[in-house]
């Protein structure tokens, strides 16, 4: 797989792990290693799409760990062409 293609693709996955996550009420996301190895991917790979999310207003940096902005799982989702939620109520474990 090229790399813009694997970037693009953490990219979207990305996006749903924020929206997942986001309404489940976790709002830090799992570490660059551990997302590189989920992802099957390199460390670079996983920043680059990470830093994608930042400038987008996402996620941002604290401390040592990603945070997800309030609402950003609502942006991921139409940025990603994903129906809004309407609430926590439309998670699958909601």
């Amino acid at each position: 797989m090229k790399p813009y293609v694997k970037s693009s693709k953490i990219l979207e996955e990305l996006r749903l792990l924020l929206r997942e996550r986001q309404c489940r009420g976790e709002l830090i996301l799992p570490g660059i290693r551990e997302l590189a190895k989920e992802f099957d991917a390199s460390c670079g790979t996983v920043i680059k799409s990470l830093n994608q999310l930042r400038d987008e207003g996402l996620i941002y940096q604290e401390k040592k760990s990603t945070r997800i902005r309030p609402a950003a799982g609502q942006a991921a989702a139409a940025a990603a062409g994903l129906p809004l939620m309407t609430g926590c109520g439309s998670c699958s474990n909601g």
